[in-house]
């Protein structure tokens, strides 16, 4: 590990140690909501507007992949 890394895990720390301001669940750091979104979005996938799959379609044939699994809310659910 670098020392940069080492020193920002230890402000991390440092900052989460500390306790939250009344009313809030905990301390964040900047990030956190970031990283939460993307567990969420690769555990359960993303929602796309109604009209992105019509224009995902000419990429889907230039590249032979196929959105039929991934646009099917059947399947997601």
């Amino acid at each position: 590990m670098m020392d940069f890394e080492r020193q920002v895990e230890w402000l991390v720390d440092a900052c989460r140690s500390n306790p939250p301001r009344p009313g809030v669940e905990r301390v964040r750091i900047p990030g956190d909501r970031a990283q939460a979104r993307k567990r969420d979005a690769l555990e359960k996938g993303l929602m796309l507007h109604a009209g992105i799959e019509q224009k995902l379609l000419p990429w889907t044939e230039r590249y032979g992949v196929s959105l039929e699994n991934a646009l099917n809310t059947d399947a997601a659910s």
